[in-house]
């Protein structure tokens, strides 16, 4: 597999758990460190951007790894030209 299509997904994954943390955290503390200022509809909404965020990381078919790869290659070769 393609180191730039784990550091894609790991990355992905790391975001998605972020997310779910700071919903799960607006239940207890709000505002969220602070920062974030959230009511329930707000902390669902990032549960449920992060869990979907997290679902995509870890879909692993064979065949998007292969148009993954492809489409990465085609945007490098843009950036080169």
């Amino acid at each position: 597999m393609n180191i730039k299509i784990n550091i894609v997904r790991n990355s992905l994954f790391i975001i998605g758990a972020i997310l779910v943390l700071i919903g799960l955290i607006g239940f207890f503390d709000n505002p969220v460190f602070g920062i974030f200022p959230v009511n329930i509809l707000w902390d669902l909404i990032y549960i449920v951007g992060g869990l979907l965020v997290i679902i995509f990381a870890i879909h692993n078919d064979k065949n998007d790894d292969k148009s993954i790869k492809k489409e990465t290659d085609s945007i490098e070769k843009n950036i080169t030209i």
